[in-house]
């Protein structure tokens, strides 16, 4: 399916939807030319949307407040909500706190959640981000997902 030995994660489609193009641009610069991944990016999660309807990526960056559409744990939520908890990986960037973050979207989890536990359930990465952060999070996130994926199938595999 890909080949991820030596830093080489050929096939692997990493969609980046962040309103600022700078920031937008950069995130997909890093992970295209030194993480050697296939990389699409979208402006809000609305232009996402569609993309993710016709391919699922194997992993989503997302901006937590992108003013005028969903915010990122919106744009998360819809996504589990439409393709499954287990579809895609989605890594938040932002310049708020966990607590500015739940505080604005607490509404999209359980009555009585723990900011902490539910905010924790996904990566969240604070602007500014370094190159090694960027990577380390994509390459974990996606051997996470597709281990969990093999299990899955091993799990439900029929014994012949």
């Amino acid at each position: 399916m890909s080949e991820t030995s030596n830093g080489q994660n050929m096939l692997k489609l990493i969609y980046v939807v962040d309103d600022t193009s700078e920031i937008r641009e950069g995130i997909a610069t890093i992970l295209r030319e030194i993480g050697g991944y296939i990389v699409e990016c979208f402006s809000n999660p609305d232009d996402a949307d569609l993309a993710i309807s016709e391919m699922l990526p194997d992993l989503i960056f997302t901006d937590f407040s992108m003013p005028g559409f969903r915010n990122g744990v919106a744009f998360r939520h819809d996504i589990l909500r439409t393709y499954g908890v287990d579809s895609v990986p989605v890594v938040m960037a932002s310049g708020h706190s966990r607590y500015e973050i739940w505080s604005v979207s607490k509404h999209l989890f359980p009555q009585g959640s723990d900011c902490n536990v539910e905010l924790s359930r996904f990566p969240l990465l604070r602007k500014p981000m370094l190159s090694h952060e960027i990577l380390n999070v994509a390459r974990m996130q996606i051997e996470d997902h597709e281990r969990g994926r093999q299990q899955q199938l091993a799990a439900t595999a029929v014994p012949t």
